[in-house]
């Protein structure tokens, strides 16, 4: 299931495989009915929606940077044994695992080239929420 604002990224999930992609969750899904919350944008309110929807035991991995610092409800948290991981970069055996995948075909990564002298396009770009996955810059 993905929850995204932009309709690219809804589009991007469901070319990807989401069975269920939403733009705002509907109200047939009740609270707590994920085992996992994967949190890739990291502001108050998408964690909040994490740990409002996340299953008892169940686990919140922030993965996005967007707010230096996220407050939680900790009694929530330990009388539903909910586990938040941190998640940034990986391990190394997890890039091999990754790297391997992306070789068999199985992840594609959404990646765009781009001239060095176009950054400044980029980084609007960035700004308006308008871009899908990683951009590379060449010279």
């Amino acid at each position: 299931t993905v929850l995204d604002k932009k309709k690219e990224a809804r589009d991007q999930a469901k070319k990807l495989g989401a069975d269920e992609v939403y733009e705002s969750l509907p109200g047939s899904i009740s609270p707590g009915s994920f085992s996992a919350c994967f949190d890739f944008v990291s502001v108050q309110a998408t964690f909040d929606l994490c740990q409002k929807y996340v299953e008892p035991k169940g686990v919140i991995v922030p993965v996005g940077l967007g707010a230096p610092k996220l407050s939680f409800d900790l009694g929530d948290l330990a009388l539903r044994e909910i586990r938040v991981l941190g998640s940034f970069w990986g391990t190394t055996n997890d890039l091999d695992e990754v790297l391997q995948l992306v070789s068999e075909g199985k992840v594609k990564p959404v990646v765009q080239s781009a001239k060095l002298k176009e950054s400044p396009e980029y980084i609007e770009k960035l700004r308006k929420n308008a871009y899908e996955g990683r951009v590379v810059f060449n010279p």
